[in-house]
């Protein structure tokens, strides 16, 4: 069967594993140049040799049915090439969830294996999708059996078959990555995952990093709310625990998390009840999104 995955979370990289080795043509359509999500990995400056989380690589479960269930979407990581273990630093979260488990994940080999694989990738903007009995269109895509939509994807309108528009709303989170000097690690030892962080990052997160016998601070943080929409060395100004003089590089990204409105989901949730060909996928809570693959182990028709 053709199937047409949208986006490259990490819930789609491993649903597509799952159904091409069932043998199904899986596409992939992402607008971003880069794949992993929340997940994506990437070398923000030169002197980091190795690839690193641009965002967060921490999978933490966020409700007692996730803690209860944490091993079980562990396991389904471990078969699709997501390596994880226990942090290697101090993790610190804030109550409630400082009872629940976590992990620090690796997405680099579910990566190579989707790119190693017959897995097709485009990377395009899907605005329109037509739905019938009989197939799936996709503008500028092509004709498919199944579609898979996250709840994240900010399609405009979907044709099943008449037109339902659909609405979402976007949250624009600002991460900064900061090269420092060694020694900023002496006096910050202790500090290395922590949500919140401070008043001007509300995830942080600082590692040694090594290369070519260098050491040097890799500072990774999440900017607040309050502050995303200053400008980047006003940010570094109003955190005290920074010291702009041991900044060797700096770099900010973007990333841009869209939610299907309510009264949008249950419009399309309706639509698509006598319509097995679409598949909406749950993007909230990564470890339920997880748990909720184990029902496309066996996807036929």
């Amino acid at each position: 069967m053709k199937i047409l995955l949208i986006g490259s979370s990490p819930v789609i990289l491993i649903l597509a594993n799952i159904l091409n080795n069932q043998s199904h043509e899986v596409t992939i359509v992402e607008s971003r140049r880069n794949i992993g999500g929340a997940w994506r990995i990437g070398k923000p400056f030169p002197q980091i040799k190795s690839l690193v989380p641009i965002y967060n690589n921490i999978m933490l479960a966020c409700s007692e049915y996730e803690a209860i269930n944490f091993k079980k979407a562990l396991n389904l990581l471990e078969k699709h090439h997501i390596k994880y273990e226990s942090p290697e630093y101090n993790v610190k979260v804030e109550k409630p969830f400082t009872k629940f488990p976590y992990k620090k994940v690796n997405i680099e080999p579910l990566v190579n294996q989707i790119q190693n694989n017959n897995i097709l990738f485009i990377r395009n903007h899907i605005e329109n999708i037509k739905v019938s009995d009989e197939s799936i269109e996709v503008e500028k895509i092509g004709s498919f059996d199944y579609i898979f939509i996250p709840e994240s994807i900010p399609i405009k309108s979907i044709y099943i078959p008449s037109r339902l528009d659909l609405k979402h709303t976007h949250i624009y989170s600002h991460h900064l990555h900061l090269l420092l000097t060694e020694d900023f690690l002496d006096k910050n030892r202790n500090t290395f995952f922590s949500e919140p962080f401070s008043k001007v990052f509300d995830r942080g997160s600082l590692l040694p990093v090594k290369t070519n016998g260098q050491t040097f601070a890799h500072f990774r943080g999440r900017i607040s709310r309050e502050f995303k929409n200053q400008k980047t060395l006003d940010v570094i100004n109003s955190c005290p625990i920074i010291s702009s003089r041991k900044i060797i590089s700096k770099k900010r990204y973007i990333y841009i998390s869209s939610y299907l409105s309510d009264e949008s989901k249950n419009k399309l949730e309706n639509k698509i009840k006598k319509l097995n060909r679409i598949k909406l996928l749950k993007t909230g809570q990564l470890v339920e999104s997880v748990l909720e693959l184990y029902k496309y182990l066996s996807f036929k028709k």
